[in-house]
């Protein structure tokens, strides 16, 4: 009977008799820069990306392929689906440019996949054809696009001149990294992206012409290669004064004079301390810091640090992320972390009574967890702690691991310490009313620049804890 039943059972509806939300899951499983290599009749070697492959199989599949959430990624860019890696290594050739050209003008005549693109809000470009191609294919991008990310080969003035019809653009992400040559016109910022919120200019040498005009923006990324001053005052939007929150400054010599006039600054992130930056830190009467980023990759960087807890911009200071990374100094381990328990947490824990988020990155102490349960307002505490950076102070002196390790005593202790779980439970035993503790430990290919770009893609949040 059981043989019967299934013998006389229906067949399984096939890949093409399941419903669209099926088929547009199956098709979200497939890798998003996997190529299929083949070979033409005409005997020429081939590559095509796979859902192309699969889009070339039938009219359904072309049709659910051209309308998966694949294309909505803020990350795609149209580059990875013809060029692959090469792209990202700088070896694409015009014969490429053209073919990605031709492949996006095929597919823009799909009204299905033009539907689909109607709904991003956020674009990557990679060359300045696939921008101007969009921009021309249509309304449908300028009425809906809130966010640019332009990187890589392309006329960056002809590429900002083209976004001008874009009035819902709020955010502009120019990383000029691969363009050692290109001179970028900022002036053209304000003229033609008067609507822009959030501006970040990233990794560019070559520029005329000023911010001073640019008005509305809220949000400022700011890592020009120049030593000259001069450079980064006019790097200020100084018409934005009534609306700008938040300033990144990636690199830089000392702080814009003109910045005490920005009375709304509440979130700044600063490059390597210096004594010029921490001198103009202090000299911040008219600015009130809610929260503040700094980095420290030498010993006498840290040293800087003792003069900066005092600033009058700082009295209500609500978040702070230090970062410490002084592998190039060629500081002993041990040394880093006495002198950030004496620079940072001996120092400037007593001036920062209102403290909610505090973020260390860094050598830690474990007997630092009574001074920092000194601090009464703290909500999260996040440690983050490279490789052979933990210690403890016993007696006034201070222990590395390998202390701890060799002593056959101590090593269960310690390899509590090493654990994200076991260090969490003895912070919060410190205090009243423990905060959230977050810990993590870093290996020793840890990369402050890795973080940082991390940092920038996923917005200000982690910064400014919103």
């Amino acid at each position: 009977m059981p043989s019967l039943i299934i013998n006389n059972a229906p067949p399984s509806p096939g890949l093409l008799d399941q419903p669209n939300e099926v088929l547009h899951m199956i098709v979200s499983y497939l890798p998003d820069r996997s190529f299929i290599k083949f070979t033409d009749e005409d005997g020429v070697r081939r590559r095509v990306h796979q859902y192309l492959v699969v889009a070339q199989a039938c009219q359904r599949l072309r049709t659910v392929v051209l309308q998966a959430d694949f294309w909505l990624d803020p990350k795609f860019h149209f580059s990875c689906i013809v060029h692959g890696k090469a792209r990202f290594l700088g070896l694409s050739t015009v014969a490429d440019e053209i073919l990605e050209g031709g492949l996006l003008r095929a597919l823009l005549g799909d009204d299905n996949f033009v539907r689909c693109l109607s709904r991003k809000t956020e674009w990557t470009f990679w060359s300045l054809g696939t921008l101007l191609t969009v921009v021309l294919s249509g309304s449908w991008f300028s009425q809906s696009t809130e966010l640019v990310y332009l990187y890589g080969h392309m006329h960056v003035n002809t590429a900002l001149r083209s976004l001008s019809s874009c009035g819902q653009l709020r955010c502009l992400i120019l990383d000029c990294l691969s363009l050692p040559r290109s001179t970028v016109d900022l002036s053209l910022i304000s003229t033609f992206l008067p609507n822009l919120t959030q501006l970040h200019l990233l990794h560019i040498l070559s520029f005329e012409g000023s911010l001073a005009k640019a008005r509305n923006l809220t949000d400022l990324t700011v890592y020009i290669d120049t030593n000259r001053q001069a450079d980064f005052d006019t790097l200020l939007p100084l018409a934005s004064s009534s609306t700008l929150r938040k300033i990144n400054y990636r690199r830089i010599p000392r702080l814009p004079s003109s910045l005490n006039s920005l009375s709304k600054l509440t979130h700044l992130r600063l490059p390597p301390l210096s004594e010029e930056i921490v001198a103009g830190l202090r000299n911040l009467t008219n600015v009130q810091l809610h929260s503040l980023g700094v980095e420290v990759h030498t010993g006498k960087q840290m040293k800087h640090l003792k003069n900066l807890w005092h600033a009058e911009s700082l009295k209500n200071l609500k978040q702070l992320d230090v970062s410490i990374d002084c592998r190039e100094d060629e500081v002993e381990t041990s040394s880093v972390t006495e002198l950030m328990s004496r620079f940072v947490i001996s120092f400037g824990i007593p001036y920062l009574e209102t403290l909610e988020h505090l973020e260390l990155c860094g050598g830690f102490d474990v007997a630092w967890g009574p001074r920092l349960a000194s601090l009464k307002n703290l909500k999260c505490l996040h440690l983050r702690i490279p490789e052979g950076s933990l210690g403890c102070t016993i007696k006034g002196r201070f222990h590395d691991q390998r202390t701890f390790v060799n002593s056959e005593g101590l090593a269960a202790c310690f390899d509590m310490w090493t654990k994200p779980e076991g260090l969490a439970a003895i912070l919060e035993k410190e205090f009243e009313s423990p905060p959230i503790i977050e810990v993590s430990f870093l290996d020793a290919r840890w990369d402050y620049d890795v973080e940082a770009k991390a940092l920038l893609m996923k917005g200000w949040s982690c910064l400014c804890g919103e």
